[in-house]
């Protein structure tokens, strides 16, 4: 992700659907990396994003991502090219604590 950007493709060789999870909890953040199911070293990709863009994700129509709770967010793979251009500051933690 922090060299290519979000791809449908690769998000559905971890999940079978292409979506990709994010929250702006830590914590949580950390947790989804653990529960990685490739078994590999847990790593998470921080990044930012104008709260513009992730309300016009949100409001698109067909929807582009979905909101969970307070701090979670569901981007379908349609929402990628609009992240890829907007996603800053990227970063990989790894490995998560």
């Amino acid at each position: 992700m922090l060299n290519n950007g979000l791809s449908r493709a690769r998000a559905a060789s971890m999940n079978v659907t292409g979506e990709c999870w994010a929250t702006t909890d830590a914590a949580d953040a950390d947790t989804f990396a653990q529960v990685n199911p490739t078994g590999a070293v847990p790593a998470r990709y921080s990044f930012d994003v104008e709260e513009t863009v992730l309300v016009g994700l949100l409001a698109a129509n067909p929807p582009q991502a979905y909101q969970h709770g307070p701090d979670c967010y569901e981007f379908l793979p349609s929402s990628y090219p609009v992240l890829n251009h907007h996603m800053v500051n990227g970063r990989v933690i790894s490995p998560v604590p």
